[in-house]
């Protein structure tokens, strides 16, 4: 798989995962002040777990494919040195 396609996936990825955090979130507006606190809570508990998973995995993806970019930047420094 090109760099450029798993580059793409990975920003697909990264927006998939905020449409779906988004959409878990509540209606905060319809939620009472009485009932507030708790959902906030529940909400955090809840979420904050799987943004840090997604984030981790998003940026642990990313350093995988600079390695590469920087991988092959390298190889391509030393055909064109031989070139020379």
């Amino acid at each position: 798989m090109s760099l450029k396609k798993q580059f793409t996936q990975i920003i697909n990825g990264i927006k998939e995962s905020r449409r779906v955090l988004e959409d878990a979130s509540p209606d905060w507006p319809k939620i009472s002040p009485l009932k507030l606190v708790g959902t906030v809570k529940e909400y955090a508990i809840t979420n904050f777990e799987a943004a840090r998973d997604i984030f981790d995995s998003k940026v642990a993806a990313l350093e995988n494919l600079q390695q590469q970019i920087d991988e092959l930047r390298e190889q391509l420094k030393q055909i064109q040195g031989e070139e020379q």
